[in-house]
């Protein structure tokens, strides 16, 4: 009784692969340092992931603050950040600045 014969060239390229080096690379989430500075001009500074929705920041910010969430209005180059917004998306980079602004309703002029 012969034994089965296996296909060499299906061996070689898997040992090739192993050999070359061929291996999933696995990316690396890209952090960025992150300031919110408010009215007085004191800032905290948050470090996140460019993919992370800026609502955790808003929340982690007025929390520290303890501030309601919702009587802040956050700012970045002009436009007010919506909560589904990323830093990503933003276009922001590592050191940019948000800025905090209580929300102000009523009033005369």
């Amino acid at each position: 009784m012969p034994y089965p014969t296996y296909n060499s060239k299906s061996v070689n390229l898997a040992a090739e692969g192993k050999a070359s080096g061929i291996k999933k690379e696995k990316k690396k989430p890209s952090f960025l340092n992150i300031k919110v500075l408010n009215n007085d001009g004191k800032a905290r500074q948050f470090k996140v992931k460019s993919k992370t929705k800026m609502n955790k920041v808003m929340v982690a910010y007025c929390d520290a603050e303890r501030l309601d969430r919702w009587s802040v209005r956050f700012v970045y180059e002009g436009h007010r950040i919506g909560d589904h917004n990323t830093a990503e998306g933003l276009g922001m980079t590592d050191g940019d600045t948000v800025e905090a602004f209580l929300m102000q309703t009523g009033g005369r002029i």
